[in-house]
């Protein structure tokens, strides 16, 4: 697994987990919360398993964008959980960009670069 997809995969599965042990469901129960809130506020037809909820926990699959927007619903229901809705609503390519940026080598000759102040016109 790439590291970017590990990243997308272990952020949202934590975001997962503290969502609904913040609610305080089962895995079941956060199933069932899917379900529910995707036929009646989206229209979509969304019937995930415990084990299903149990990967996404474990980092091992990350939820479908359709189940990424369904979560942030969930997330926006309750002021404890308000703040993982960013993390569900996080396009696949914003974690692509985000780990392009934490690749690039940051040397004296980079530091030194940003830190003098530029000659340019004004």
């Amino acid at each position: 697994m790439k590291r970017t997809t590990a990243e997308m995969h272990e952020a949202l599965g934590e975001a997962v987990l503290e969502l609904r042990e913040t609610m305080k469901w089962g895995q079941a129960d956060l199933a069932r919360q899917i379900t529910i809130e995707a036929r009646r506020k989206l229209g979509l037809r969304l019937i995930p398993a415990k084990q299903v909820i149990s990967r996404w926990e474990r980092g091992l699959r990350a939820p479908s964008p359709d189940y990424r927007m369904v979560l942030c619903h969930l997330a926006l229901r309750d002021e404890r959980t308000k703040h993982l809705a960013d993390t569900f609503r996080l396009p696949t390519q914003a974690w692509r960009i985000a780990a392009g940026w934490r690749r690039l080598p940051v040397t004296d000759r980079v530091i030194r670069r940003l830190s003098t102040p530029s000659k340019g016109k004004d």
